[in-house]
């Protein structure tokens, strides 16, 4: 019987230092970038919650593809049998990490993360750890401004806030955090007119120094967001933030916490267990077994970009559909 897990998808982005001057990345050097992550998946390290450093074992690069494992030291509480003493022990929970630069040229680089709750409760732990160690070495070696965001589902982030206003639940605002602001990058796919007049507010905002790409709109007071109405204006740009990794937020009255989609909506893929280990160096089936991993990581991978061009292609046809209608 297949054993699965489940994998977060995270986009690494690289940017050059002065793309805001219309500074740009060579491909020969995103080439180089993407080679020396899969040659160095054994370097990776960050410093956990409690310190430690985290270690690696196992690579595997295959292509333009690779996976690594990654473990931390935890000190639990060893009970002893019919005893009230305790002492503690060392372990050492591990969780995978799956990369994919053939797109490198493009400027970016999947990771897939295995969620494994007894390494860390909260994911973005790791890829905040993951960011600071790719920032450090790959952005002070290549010179480049590195990011690392998780992908969501702006169709499962819709569906959690339908939920809440079919529950009686006014919607009070919705905010998107445009961290890092690349304003072609988040435009792509839009109409002109809609392009020009969200290009021409996110410029107003980063003049005036407010935060940094927050654009936010809230419902009048005593009243609520329509949540249609929104789906339908906003929908392109909300579909757009979350396949490039930017943050999508709700509130609702009489809730202090936001609705995220990188909480509520984030997207996960299953992965066959068998898929990701290393095996023996003395394991006669050793070349069969890693040409089986070639084979299904790559389709896996495969699917995973197929499903995010998916997102965009459905939304230009929405798009299509909405300007046909005027």
């Amino acid at each position: 019987m297949e054993e699965t897990t489940s994998y977060y998808i995270y986009r690494l982005t690289l940017k050059s230092f002065l793309s805001e001057m219309s500074g740009q990345v060579s491909e020969s050097v995103l080439e180089q970038i993407g080679d020396y992550i899969l040659k160095h998946l054994l370097d990776i390290t960050f410093v956990d919650g409690n310190g430690e450093n985290t270690t690696t074992f196992g690579d595997f690069v295959f292509g333009k593809m690779g996976y690594v494992t990654i473990e931390r030291k935890v000190s639990r509480k060893h009970d002893k049998k019919d005893c009230k003493e305790q002492d503690l022990v060392d372990e050492y929970p591990d969780f995978n990490l799956l990369v994919d630069v053939r797109n490198v040229k493009k400027g970016d680089v999947v990771l897939a993360i295995e969620y494994q709750r007894k390494c860390f409760v909260n994911i973005d732990t790791v890829r905040k750890g993951l960011e600071k160690h790719f920032q450090s070495v790959i952005g002070q070696l290549f010179a480049v401004d590195v990011t690392l965001r998780q992908i969501s589902s702006s169709e499962k982030f819709w569906k959690c806030l339908e939920e809440k206003v079919n529950k009686g639940k006014p919607l009070k605002s919705i905010r998107l955090e445009i961290n890092e602001l690349q304003e072609g990058e988040l435009l792509q796919g839009l109409d002109a007119e809609k392009s020009t007049v969200i290009a021409a507010l996110l410029d107003m905002l980063m003049d005036m120094g407010a935060d940094d790409g927050t654009f936010s709109f809230n419902a009048k007071p005593d009243k609520a967001l329509k949540l249609q109405r929104a789906k339908y204006h906003l929908g392109m740009i909300v579909a757009l933030s979350c396949k490039k990794g930017f943050v999508v937020k709700a509130k609702f009255a009489d809730e202090h916490n936001w609705v995220s989609s990188e909480v509520s909506a984030p997207v996960i893929f299953k992965l066959d267990k068998k898929l990701v280990y290393k095996p023996d160096d003395n394991d006669k089936k050793k070349a069969e077994i890693y040409k089986w991993q070639v084979k299904n990581l790559t389709e896996w991978f495969d699917h995973i970009a197929q499903e995010l061009d998916k997102i965009e292609m459905e939304k230009e046809n929405e798009q299509t559909r909405s300007i046909a209608k005027r």
